[in-house]
């Protein structure tokens, strides 16, 4: 069905309140008599829902001082905002605007009395009351009186969230239009985009303010600022006006990954960015540009960190290799790993970030796009530095197939290879004592890179569990980092051949070294009892219980903890889930037929249909091992 002419003028005017472009919004206003006019407005106001046509009348009466505006303001508010709370409170603030001029209106007086009457909404959230009580009543001043004493500017932005109240914004507003200071529209702006994006139109009346402290003062940051609604999903800020936008952006600030990117995404060329960073040594630069980052690493990791993030800048913008987006995500890794050592910290843990433009540089030099070049080009750095923990993880992530990596040491690797898949990790050990450390981890990256499977990784896991020695640590990590990508593109070994130090008993070292201690203890001051692991059978958990329940042959003890938090120091213990709310001691388990596991006291446990194979293979792994250590007693 076409639109008639007056249809398509409300389109077109609803689209250029959408931008925050008032000024061409007037072109297209609806033209009617005086009261069609408001009646008009009400009506759009109240079937879009939108805040927008609120905020575009009373920049006509704030522009005009017209008094069928400011009427208009008062309709718009009282009848059109009905779906919003606070729209009857703004209109008693517009008529005590119009009773200034008008005192002896008696419609006004009326209508005033009439929005008095409205019962005040809550304000528990709202320290001042006495604040927030003006502002309903419409005497905003003597709340802007109450603002400026107390300093409450500040305040103001999250009261609309607070009290889900329209005449916040309309107070602000009307202290910009009082002073004409740049740090009330500027509050103004920030109320509507944080406190008011919920509401249909609230993006839009925060750009009409961006726009207009942009009008004010020509200056990078109201520049800088207009992006941001370009990159939100309603996109008020079209491509077109974007890139004049990021033009100016970038010659103040080249780094500026928003600005960038609206040059990638509607396939721009970058213009061409100035960098005041040194320039990078060219032997440097030809190694990183080769994949080669080990010396280029030590090198910029002692730089003083602004330096470091000019120079890195300035080497993206001068070259654009997308080598160097690979070199400065490797070089954030190895700082992380660094930082971890140091502060002795568990992986994953949060941890100091380096200070990089790698988002930037991502930009520039195409690292954010993945593409057969790029892989290609991850694989020629594996090939160069097979330890290169970025280029595994981007491998991993992507499920590609690790490249080829030549083993230098063939003799030695077999011998340690056979010895490790023996479980004789004592002599595997002695077979790598015999080179330095920088050796030692070649050999063992290289050979997994040709086995596989898990087999070197739990090896150096019990190396660094059983010695403490955090040489070891870092190999273990570098190792498990390529066989995760070796399982992750589905080219490894799944068969490996047990050790005598099954998995769940390298977790006993730990212990041995008094991280874990071999008890719990329950009650409080003098009524403690300490209760062995080796002595609990059962460890359960109902579903509404916030206690969890240990059980003994003959004894239960309750303790108020998490059975996620109980299982971290459990596990240690040869503890093992069955099922959502139940672990059992291997110790104790005599059998287990179908999804039945008999305990020693023949009480039987429920093992659940995802977690039997794993039970299955760590009850066997331990009876194996169990076996074992009785043949060596005899």
């Amino acid at each position: 069905m076409q639109m008639n002419n007056r249809e398509k003028r409300i389109s077109k005017f609803m689209t250029k309140l959408n931008e925050g472009k008032y000024q061409e919004a007037e072109a297209f206003c609806p033209d009617s008599a005086q009261d069609e006019l408001r009646d008009c407005f009400v009506k759009i106001a109240a079937e879009t829902k939108n805040i927008s046509i609120y905020s575009f009348v009373r920049y006509m009466y704030e522009k005009t001082a017209e008094r069928e505006w400011l009427l208009t303001a008062i309709s718009v508010a009282r009848r059109g905002l009905t779906w919003l709370r606070g729209g009857a409170f703004v209109a008693l603030f517009h008529c005590r605007q119009l009773l200034e001029t008008e005192p002896e209106n008696q419609s006004v007086t009326a209508l005033m009395e009439e929005l008095q009457s409205i019962e005040q909404p809550p304000c528990k959230r709202v320290k001042d009351k006495d604040f927030f009580s003006s502002l309903i009543q419409g005497d905003y001043e003597t709340a802007a009186q109450i603002c400026v004493d107390r300093d409450l500017r500040s305040k103001l932005v999250g009261m609309v969230y607070d009290t889900d109240n329209l005449c916040v914004y309309s107070f602000a507003r009307y202290m910009y239009e009082k002073t004409g200071e740049m740090k009330w529209l500027c509050t103004t702006e920030i109320i509507a985009e944080i406190d008011m994006c919920w509401m249909e139109g609230g993006y839009s009346v925060a750009l009409f303010h961006a726009r207009q402290a942009l009008e004010q003062e020509q200056t990078y940051m109201h520049y800088k600022h207009l992006l941001d609604y370009w990159m939100i999903p309603e996109k008020l800020v079209d491509d077109e006006e974007a890139l004049e936008i990021a033009s100016v952006v970038i010659r103040t600030e080249p780094h500026n990954d928003l600005a960038l990117r609206v040059f990638k995404r509607n396939d721009r060329s970058f213009p061409d960015l100035q960098s005041a960073g040194d320039s990078v040594p060219e032997e440097l630069l030809a190694e990183i540009v080769q994949g080669k980052f080990k010396r280029a690493r030590a090198f910029f990791m002692d730089m003083e960190e602004q330096k470091r993030y000019d120079m890195l800048l300035k080497m993206a913008c001068d070259t654009r290799h997308r080598t160097i987006s690979l070199f400065v995500h490797d070089l954030m890794s190895v700082y992380q790993e660094n930082v971890l050592r140091n502060h002795n910290m568990a992986a994953g843990s949060n941890t100091e970030r380096l200070r990089v433009p790698d988002r930037a540089i991502d930009l520039l030099c195409g690292g954010h796009r993945y593409d057969e070049a790029f892989f290609d080009l991850v694989a020629k750095i594996l090939q160069e530095e097979p330890v290169n923990l970025s280029a595994l993880w981007i491998m991993q992530q992507n499920k590609r197939i690790l490249p080829d990596i030549v083993i230098r040491e063939p003799d030695v690797s077999e011998a340690l290879l056979r010895e490790i898949n023996r479980g004789n990790y004592h002599k595997a050990a002695e077979y790598l004592m015999d080179f330095d450390e920088e050796e030692q981890n070649d050999i063992l990256v290289r050979l997994q890179y040709q086995v596989k499977n898990g087999s070197i990784f739990v090896f150096l896991k019990y190396l660094y569990e059983e010695t403490g020695d955090p040489r070891w640590d870092e190999p273990g990590r570098v190792v498990g980092a390529i066989f995760s990508a070796q399982r992750a593109s589905g080219v490894h070994n799944c068969k490996v051949n047990q050790p005598e130090l099954p998995e769940y008993e390298i977790r006993v070292v730990d212990r041995r070294r008094k991280k874990h201690p071999d008890f719990i203890i329950f009650g409080e001051d003098m009524n403690k009892e300490k209760v062995d692991y080796v002595d609990l059978l059962l460890i359960q958990k109902e579903k509404s219980s916030k206690y969890v329940e240990f059980c003994t042959a003959d004894q239960r003890f309750r303790k108020r903890i998490t059975m996620e938090a109980t299982m971290e120091e459990a596990r240690y213990h040869s503890f093992i889930l069955v099922n959502r709310g139940q672990a059992v001691n291997l110790r104790h388990v005599k059998s287990v037929a179908g999804d039945q596991m008999m305990l020693d006291d023949e009480k039987s446990v429920f093992v659940s249909a995802q977690r039997l194979p794993e039970v299955r293979s760590c009850l066997e792994r331990y009876w194996c091992s169990e076996a074992n250590k009785k043949k060596k007693m005899r």
